[in-house]
């Protein structure tokens, strides 16, 4: 799938300017609170988002 930048006037026209803004929202997260009150672990972690693509597609497949 190809990919570009876009600027957020460019991302408004097309996703609308409440969905622009979200996306250029720079939104860190944790899993931290999640294992710490539930006990949460995950079943299994990856480094790069690129190693999940293939284990998110078997998974919907």
């Amino acid at each position: 799938m190809p990919v570009a930048s876009a600027s957020r006037e460019q991302a408004s026209a097309i996703w609308g300017p409440f969905f622009a803004m979200l996306l250029a929202l720079d939104n860190r997260m944790s899993n931290e609170r999640a294992r710490g009150e539930l006990g949460w672990q995950p079943y299994r972690t990856t480094r790069r988002l690129e190693d999940d693509i293939p284990l998110i597609a078997a998974r919907l497949a």
